[in-house]
């Protein structure tokens, strides 16, 4: 049998650590050898991190913050041993962790399936048995190097570098990756929400961390703007439960917890990334807010420099991301460029510009169209709604908030409509309308549900006497004055008071 001092050569001769060696280590370069699941645990049992596995298998979440956080622990213990989905699913579900929400469905499977797959896609290591080959070419380079039991001062090898060896035939294919919250978030990448301030942005992007949430992935929110108090306020109004707030790191660069150099989101990449990768927490989702204060670079916010300045940044992080954008008050509802530019749209994978409908009213609800600008890989979605209702207890002095997806009654295409009337200031036929909301919107109208729509607003419409008949907003006259002296009709709105 070998001494221990003669594995210490062999293991500098092969380029590893001794704790590599001891426990039979490798990146994840190969799965690990097949076993059958009593071999599996007896093999978690016995190595560094023993009393780790044990604890949770036979005593349960002692220790940890959330059940969800053991879950995930005792997954990725399992995972050193085995990467088949299916038997780390079937030891866990032979500890003292396991729990009536292990079953609940989420997409493409159910809560435990989704965490175990998470928890495939991080990195680390993996059990690799060294076998004899491996101390066989100890032994040759042992004694052509005239190595003896002394001990050895060798650096550790390093691996080569290389630019990567890749043909179009040997890259990943597929469908293109289901929507994380259908149809708003992408998994291949980041998906930016724009408009007007105090519409309803950060509302939004609670609402959406709280899905991931529920769907097993951690989140954590990367806040420039420094509004701790604004988001803890939110998730508690959105009634996150204590399990499901611990799941959702907060990292502010400019906060007072945050000693580490501060600076743009390209600056503070490298810093982030060790925080997201931490086997312990590992994070699945970001969300970012905001681009404006983010990317940093003043009037030329909204260039190419900045654009992928950030946008390279996000790629740094390795995760999908959310990201929050503000544009000017004035301007068109539904921007295409929200900074004056195109590049903005060009490096995001998936772009919603999102306005609030109606007039604001105080402590009411606010009620939300998005817009899909931009999809890659896929048809830009229809727009969508969101209706946040705030309920007020005043015994206990909170307040909560219902969310509602659908779109409200004869709302959806009362405000496609309205939108097309404001902007092209003149009374339109159905038909004329219809078509004009298909070209701007991409939803499909057909007429007698217009119709209904706009009669359903006798406040918002009205119907002109001419014929054929027209629709126009009411208290929105067309002048129509003398013509120009290059012949044409000059043409001005002017609204009744």
């Amino acid at each position: 049998m070998e001494s221990s001092k003669s594995k210490l050569q062999f293991h500098e001769l092969l380029g590893l650590t001794a704790a590599e060696w001891e426990g039979g280590t490798a990146t994840l370069a190969e799965p690990s050898p097949a076993a059958e699941d009593d071999a599996i645990i007896a093999a978690l049992r016995g190595q560094s991190n023993g009393d780790k596995f044990a604890t949770l298998f036979d005593e349960g979440a002692s220790g940890y913050s959330s059940d969800s956080e053991a879950d995930f622990a005792l997954a990725g213990i399992i995972r050193f041993r085995s990467q088949d989905p299916e038997q780390i699913e079937r030891i866990m579900r032979r500890s003292k962790l396991w729990r009536e929400k292990w079953d609940e469905p989420r997409p493409g499977g159910t809560y435990l399936t989704t965490s175990i797959e998470n928890n495939l896609k991080k990195p680390g290591e993996v059990y690799q048995d060294p076998g004899p080959d491996l101390i066989a070419q100890a032994a040759a380079k042992a004694e052509k190097g005239g190595v003896t039991d002394s001990a050895v001062e060798t650096e550790p090898a390093k691996p080569p570098k290389t630019v990567g060896e890749q043909t179009l035939d040997t890259l990943a294919h597929g469908p293109v990756p289901a929507q994380l919250v259908p149809p708003f978030l992408t998994a291949d990448g980041p998906t930016v929400f724009y408009g007007r301030g105090g519409v309803g942005k950060g509302f939004v992007a609670t609402w959406l961390a709280l899905q991931l949430v529920r769907y097993g992935m951690r989140v954590t929110i990367i806040d420039f703007e420094g509004h701790p108090s604004e988001w803890a306020r939110r998730a508690r109004m959105f009634r996150f439960t204590e399990e499901e707030r611990q799941r959702v790191n907060y990292r502010a660069p400019y906060g007072e917890d945050w000693t580490a150099r501060t600076g743009t989101l390209a600056e503070v990449a490298a810093i982030l990334k060790p925080d997201l990768d931490n086997p312990e927490r590992y994070v699945d989702y970001l969300i970012i807010d905001s681009y404006t204060t983010a990317s940093g670079s003043g009037a030329e916010m909204g260039g190419a420099a900045a654009a992928n300045e950030f946008f390279g940044a996000i790629q740094v992080l390795g995760r999908p991301a959310a990201v929050i954008a503000h544009v000017a008050a004035a301007g068109e509802k539904f921007p295409t460029k929200p900074f004056g530019s195109i590049f903005t749209h060009n490096l995001a994978r998936e772009t919603w510009a999102i306005a609030r409908n109606g007039d604001e009213t105080d402590g009411g609800p606010i009620e939300l169209e998005l817009r899909n600008m931009k999809a890659n890989d896929r048809p830009k979605s229809p727009p969508q709604f969101l209706t946040f209702t705030f309920d007020r207890d005043p015994i206990m002095g909170t307040t909560s908030v219902r969310v509602d997806t659908r779109a409200p009654v004869n709302t959806s295409l009362s405000v496609l409509a309205a939108d097309i009337l404001r902007r092209l200031g003149k009374p339109m036929t159905v038909k004329a309308l219809a078509s004009a909301i298909r070209a701007d919107s991409e939803v499909e109208v057909d007429g007698p549900n217009l119709r209904r729509a706009l009669k359903a607003h006798p406040d918002l419409f009205e119907e002109t006497s001419a014929v054929p008949r027209e629709w126009r907003m009411r208290g929105l006259r067309i002048l129509t004055l003398p013509t120009s002296s290059r012949g044409r009709p000059r043409v001005h709105t002017r609204v009744h008071k």
